[in-house]
């Protein structure tokens, strides 16, 4: 093998190389970046869906059925994502009791 194509291999060699180590350095990075985030959506899946989000969204929820019995464009906002509030029909004051007022027609979630 001549000098010229040693030098060319060789150089192809050390650019392959490189670009390996940047590939491996470069996935290493991601995994801990996608660590991260998946610890972030967990944090905020256990303040969104855990007990005390589930107790403000309903009273929320209460507040919102309340105000809608008597504002149209509330009512249809709420039907518009699955909550029927009948008009002139009050919505219960406590946040636990939202199966007593689907069955009475207060707020039903379709």
């Amino acid at each position: 093998m001549k000098l010229p194509k040693f030098i060319i291999l060789l150089m192809l060699g050390v650019v392959t190389l490189a670009l390996a180590l940047a590939i491996v350095l470069l996935s290493a990075r991601n995994e801990r970046a996608q660590r991260m985030v998946q610890a972030q959506q967990l944090a905020i899946n256990n303040g969104i869906l855990g007990a005390q989000g589930q107790q403000i969204s309903s009273a929320i929820l209460q507040d919102m059925a309340h105000a809608a019995a008597s504002n149209r464009n509330l009512r249809s906002l709420l039907g518009k994502y699955g909550y029927n509030v009948q008009p002139g029909v009050e919505a219960p004051a406590s946040a636990g009791s939202a199966g007593k007022a689907a069955k009475k027609g207060g707020v039903r979630d379709e």
